[in-house]
């Protein structure tokens, strides 16, 4: 990821693609905003007075994702769990709107 200016450009080493943040469809979007999300969380986390934190905590957003970008989802999350030494993760997914309840996922 690369800001210029006001825009974000975002790269996928995967397809050799660059392109501005405002091109992404907006699953993909989700996926980068996510990854940005955790990368400032752990980033602040490691900058913080020793205080070691084990629980990742978020919002499930995959549910909406088609599987190539639920597969994509949960590498990023797996990678931010890694990376911010997280030993067990806890997620919100909210109701479906059409009678479903919310639910907490250890």
């Amino acid at each position: 990821m690369l800001l210029i200016g006001e825009s974000v450009c975002v790269r996928n080493k995967n397809l050799d693609r660059t392109c501005l943040a405002d091109e992404l469809s907006g699953r993909q979007f989700v996926l980068v905003n996510e990854a940005v999300n955790f990368g400032i969380a752990i980033y602040n986390m490691r900058q913080g007075e020793g205080i070691r934190y084990e629980t990742l905590f978020w919002d499930k957003r995959v549910g909406a994702s088609d599987s190539a970008n639920a597969k994509e989802y949960i590498r990023m999350l797996r990678c931010a769990m890694d990376l911010g030494g997280f030993h067990q993760d806890l997620s919100h997914a909210a109701g479906s709107g059409t009678g479903g309840s919310d639910r907490i996922t250890w």
